[in-house]
């Protein structure tokens, strides 16, 4: 690849946004790598290497986020960009690893790793050009060089991937025909650190099956509750049919009494209330004399050997239940006729 068909950028944050060099920037340039300012992309993999197309434009971008931090904030990065025109690299692996030998290789004087995280050694990147035309330096001789043969031309294209969904590939899956195609749908995002393909869809499935599991175990549950709550809805039945069946009893024996008693008239009922009352009445009768014979019987006046004069006794109970003294006299009087004419 001739140089004038690529351009090499470093940006990032080391105290606000920077960019070097600024020369040679178009404003389709500026926009483009102002969009990393704001963006998270890319900051759950230690480094990443992303592709972009603008039109005849290609963009690949190597870099660090994750563990990279501004001075007061918590968020910062740092990448280099490569711009080609009319040109697509085929082997995309290898740019990523030769661009992360590059970092390693000239950037330590420009990034200090402290406690975990990379930190800028500069406020701006004018501080250490020295240093920033080194990288820049490496990345050309990369290109018009040995890996010149991986280049081939783009073509006709209105494609702009800077709106589009991303998507992660594994080293291991960016050399494909899929790779290929989907450059032209989606912003693509390399990294070692995510999984191969094969692997992921293999989780995916192990997953997949994993809820699978647990959807059956829940669903045979809810059966077994199910058939549990048709087991106690039978019960109700059976319940409700038997008490219906004793209602059904209840009310044929309620319609025989009303049977019964229509043929019940009012004089008749009242004849059976009267009837009634002359009954008890008799009853208290008849429950008063019995009262009565007890009492004779425990009287020591009326036994055979008793030296009480009948007549004095007669006089003496004057207030017994049978009336007064007169009347007792009377009967004693009428007793004596009696034996007189017995004896005569």
């Amino acid at each position: 690849m001739r140089k004038e068909d690529f351009k090499v950028f470093v940006h990032g944050r080391p105290q606000g946004h920077d960019i070097y060099p600024k020369d040679g920037l178009s404003d389709v340039d500026t926009l483009y790598l102002k969009s990393f300012l704001d963006s998270s992309t890319a900051s759950d993999v230690k480094d990443a290497l992303l592709t972009d197309i603008v039109g005849n434009t290609v963009y690949y971008t190597y870099i660090r986020r994750k563990d990279v931090v501004e001075k007061g904030r918590d968020k910062g990065y740092f990448a280099i960009t490569l711009r080609c025109n009319k040109a697509i690299c085929t082997y995309v692996s290898e740019l990523y690893r030769l661009f992360g030998e590059i970092y390693a290789k000239c950037c330590q004087g420009i990034i200090a790793t402290e406690n975990g995280q990379q930190t800028f050694r500069v406020k701006a990147f004018a501080e250490k050009s020295k240093d920033f035309e080194t990288v820049l330096e490496e990345v050309s001789k990369l290109i018009t060089t040995g890996f010149a043969p991986y280049f081939e031309e783009l073509g006709a294209s209105n494609y702009d991937t800077r709106s589009k969904e991303t998507k992660p590939y594994s080293t291991k899956d960016i050399d494909s025909i899929l790779f290929r195609e989907d450059m032209t749908k989606y912003r693509l995002v390399i990294s070692s650190d995510y999984k191969p393909y094969y692997i992921k869809m293999a989780t995916d499935a192990q997953n997949k099956s994993g809820k699978i599991d647990t959807l059956s175990k829940s669903l045979q549950q809810r059966e077994e509750t199910i058939k549990d709550h048709e087991e106690k809805i039978k019960e109700y039945e059976k319940t409700i049919n038997d008490r219906e069946e004793i209602i059904k009893c209840k009310d044929k024996e309620i319609e025989d009494l009303k049977s019964k008693l229509s043929k019940y008239d009012v004089e008749d009922f009242n004849k059976y209330l009267k009837d009634k009352k002359i009954i008890q009445e008799y009853i208290k009768i008849e429950e008063g004399l019995i009262t009565l014979s007890r009492l004779l019987l425990n009287d020591d006046s009326l036994r055979p050997n008793s030296k009480i004069n009948y007549n004095s006794h007669l006089v003496q109970t004057s207030n017994s239940p049978f009336g007064s003294s007169k009347t007792s006299n009377k009967n004693a009087h009428s007793g004596t006729t009696a034996q007189s004419k017995y004896k005569s």
